[in-house]
């Protein structure tokens, strides 16, 4: 799968299996700053792309084996279209110690960078009549005596 045009890749898990849609099958898990990607290693065309947007809750949960064995999972439920949608992956690389913390953590960055991406009124972006940047960003050009004509706004006379 082709990154978008501003996407960076921030992690990448190997031996994860997508336990609930494909059971048994190992893939690779790409974490990056706007989704995650599963895709098959013995099948590449079998391939999911998840984005942040679609995220209602994720977690980790420790999973019991036939084999005796405790491994953990990242428990994901999404919303898309009025329809719910449950991922549940599975690391097998006993040696990773990680896990999914790449994945909550992007999407804890996500969500908290939201108002810098969408337009909301009264937002938090404005402190002391100066916008408040995010880490490494600058400002490139400003427009001065630019006016905001919502309806929310008084009427200019």
């Amino acid at each position: 799968m082709q990154l978008r045009p501003g996407e960076l890749t921030v992690d990448k898990l190997d031996m994860i299996e997508d336990t609930k849609g494909n059971t048994g099958d190992l893939g690779r898990l790409i974490v990056t700053n706007l989704r995650i990607i599963w895709h098959s290693l013995s099948l590449p065309r079998i391939n999911l792309s998840i984005g942040y947007n679609t995220f209602i809750t994720v977690n980790t949960k420790i999973l019991h084996t036939v084999h005796d064995v405790y491994i953990q999972a990242l428990h994901i439920l999404t919303s898309f279209r009025n329809s719910r949608y449950e991922f549940i992956f599975t690391n097998h690389d006993t040696k990773s110690t990680r896990h999914y913390t790449s994945v909550i953590g992007v999407h804890r960055a996500y969500v908290s960078s939201k108002i810098y991406r969408e337009i909301k009124l009264r937002s938090g972006i404005i402190r002391e009549n100066r916008l408040v940047l995010l880490p490494q960003e600058k400002v490139h050009s400003s427009v001065k005596d630019v006016w905001n004509l919502s309806i929310e706004q008084v009427s200019i006379e």
